[in-house]
């Protein structure tokens, strides 16, 4: 059984302990999932090479081994990515390309499971501010109930509303306290110049649904960083004025 099938098919327990397992599942599961599409074959053997940990639900709860199986995987297929490149089999544009588009998969796939909840609104006609705002507000609960973070929060204080209604643009500050994910997201971005942005490509999901384009800053670096908070710059823009 390959590592994707393994945790995608490991047996729901009902515990309280540690990270959701649902959550788990979609984070590497769809990941793993998109590295078939892209590589034509499971990156088991060079996944294996940077995580050693078990691959049942008890061990997958483990917010620290959730982290090193991450970096594990984002790991492998960076370096499968840069061989494909140093051989002329893509480019690195398609390289880059290739790793928007797992991280996106993700964001997708975990904003689905929150869009089942049944606690999202939809736009209360056009320019809903307030509808936007409380959906993330959503997201982040999310990701708190989950065991991804011990605390998430926007800073509306920098979201000028008047320039936004005028202009269309505007912009806020979204913290993480204790986010799981930063160590490795650390030391990828230290390597590679990637991280894994769980929670920010859910969050730019979410603001699709009010024809909103958002994302952090180019120059956002999780170095910069302690667990206690991770604070990125979010610009955003109306798709439509």
């Amino acid at each position: 059984m390959s590592l994707c099938d393994a945790i995608l098919n490991c047996p729901q327990e009902k515990s309280n302990v540690g990270l959701d397992l649902a959550f788990v599942k979609i984070c590497h599961g769809t990941v793993l999932s998109g590295l078939r599409s892209v590589f034509g074959r499971d990156l088991d053997e060079e996944i294996k090479g940077y995580y050693s940990g078990e691959i049942n639900s008890a061990e997958l709860r483990n917010p620290e081994l959730f982290d090193a199986l991450s970096y594990a995987i984002h790991k492998s297929v960076a370096v499968c990515l840069d061989e494909e490149v140093s051989k002329g089999r893509m480019t690195e544009e398609a390289s880059s390309k290739t790793i928007e588009f797992l991280t996106l998969a993700v964001g997708e796939e975990i904003y689905a499971a929150i869009e089942k909840e049944g606690r999202l609104m939809l736009p209360q006609g056009y320019d809903d501010v307030a509808g936007f705002q409380r959906n993330i507000g959503v997201v982040m609960d999310y990701f708190k109930r989950v065991g991804y973070v011990t605390n998430a929060y926007v800073r509306w204080d920098v979201f000028d509303e008047a320039r936004w209604r005028e202009h269309g643009t505007a912009s806020f500050i979204y913290g993480m306290e204790n986010p799981v994910i930063l160590p490795s997201a650390q030391k990828l971005f230290r390597q590679h110049g990637f991280g894994q942005h769980i929670s920010s490509r859910t969050i730019q999901r979410a603001l699709v649904l009010f024809q909103i384009d958002g994302q952090e800053t180019k120059d956002f670096d999780p170095n910069e960083f302690n667990m206690s908070a991770v604070e990125e710059m979010w610009n955003l823009k109306k798709i439509y004025q």
